[in-house]
């Protein structure tokens, strides 16, 4: 059986300034893109093959 939901907690004073702050921070750091290690090994595997249509 399903669990309940918690209501969102509410940031006031202290709490809220710090939770704006470290989103701040965060926003000035560049965005780092990575795939997966499965997706290169499949990408490797599909490209690598030769494919012959039949004319």
């Amino acid at each position: 059986m399903a669990r309940p939901i918690k209501p969102t907690p509410i940031l006031v004073n202290k709490d809220a300034r710090e939770f704006e702050n470290r989103v701040e921070r965060g926003r000035e750091q560049p965005l780092k893109v990575t795939t997966a290690p499965s997706l290169d090994k499949a990408k490797k595997a599909v490209f690598a093959s030769v494919f012959t249509c039949p004319a």
